[in-house]
Parts: C-alpha cells; structure tokens; sequence
C-alpha cells in the first residue's frame, strides 16, 4: 500500500486524550495514511494502545528542553512518508469526513475550521457549547513539497517560549503567494481549556 498522506502529532504527558486519539484514528484514517507519533520527552513515557491505525511510527525525542514543539515537528517531516502531512495538537480531532476531504484535496495548503468539543472513552465526539477561535494556526495540511521549501519550523526557537505559528505561516504565504485556503465543508473539534488544560504545561 502506498502512503499517500502523514497525519502528525506531537504530545506531551497528556496520557489519557494521547490514548483516546490513537484509538480513534485506528477508526478514520484510511490505509493510504500513517500515523506520525512523536512523544517528545514524556516522563513517563506515554503507553502506546494495541488498537492504532495499520501504518503506525512513533518518535520519542527524549528532549527534556522547553518549547520544543517545532523541532519535534521536524523530526517527525524527516520520518513521514506521505505526499502530504496533517499536522495538529493533540487536543484536536478530527472527524472521518474532514479526512477524506484532506485525502481528496490536491493543493498545496489548506487550513480548517474548528468548534469545541470532546472525544469520550466511547470514541463519540460531543460537541461543546463553548466559544473557540474559529481557526488554529498549528493545525494545517500541507504538501511535503511547500513543507521542504518552507525548511520546517524555526529551530533555534526552542529552550524559551517563541510564538513558532506565525513566522511559519507567513513564510508559507509567501511562497504560495497568496492567503492559505480554508476547508469549509467539515469542522475539526478541539477540547477547550474550560474541560482540560494542555497549552498550560510548562514544556509546550
């Protein structure tokens, strides 16, 4: 089977919602889709569940520095095999449709749109009155060729909190010349801080 696409995450700690996300993408990602997991310096390291998508890597960086998100993501665009990569938080999930548009979209980058919601035991998405932001800059599909042009995410921004979001963005538009388009047939969903707290450990 050729790999076709990487959907990438990178985690922190945050062991239950890492084993609810990796259950529930062993259901939606289809067979020309990997798995990307980098467990970036977890303490423990985080438990891997039986039940994961067909084509599965993990990565643990063992980097105990702080602020390392982007070099994880690095890391993880030297190991993917895919023509195209997902890449998103942890907190973030998507839906069987939103990935099939991603399997059929043939752009360079696309970015989505997003509501509150949470991922249960069950593998249910219940979705949340909640306000969020309707769109988050760290979750995206891009192309592997823009991703090599772009030279991934600034690396000697790790070890001190930098945004990484916006200078990447912006070196994206640059080189499509243009606003990255956004998918509006399906909804991504995110937990929002109000029923679980991930952006508030100290490392990410």
């Amino acid at each position: 089977m050729l790999i076709t696409h990487s959907y990438i995450v990178t985690a922190l700690e945050s062991y239950d919602v890492c084993q609810r996300q990796i259950r529930h993408l062993a259901q939606i990602l289809p067979d020309n889709w990997e798995l990307v997991f980098v467990d970036d310096g977890s303490n423990p390291p985080i438990d891997i569940p039986e039940i994961r998508p067909k084509f599965f890597h993990i990565i643990r960086t063992g980097d105990a520095r702080p602020w390392t998100q982007g070099v994880a993501r690095n890391v993880a665009g030297l190991y993917a095999c895919g023509k195209y990569f997902l890449m998103t938080d942890i907190d973030h999930f998507f839906t069987r449709q939103t990935i099939e548009a991603c399997d059929s979209f043939t752009g360079e980058m696309l970015m989505f749109e997003r509501a509150a919601g949470n991922l249960t035991e069950a593998l249910e998405i219940v979705k949340l009155g909640i306000p969020v932001h309707a769109k988050h800059p760290n979750t995206f599909l891009i192309s592997r060729e823009l991703w090599e042009k772009t030279g991934g995410y600034r690396t000697e921004d790790a070890g001190a909190y930098r945004p990484i979001d916006t200078p990447f963005l912006l070196k994206c538009e640059d080189l499509l010349g243009g606003d990255i388009p956004t998918h509006l047939g399906s909804r991504i969903y995110v937990i929002p801080e109000e029923v679980e707290t991930f952006h508030g450990l100290a490392r990410r």
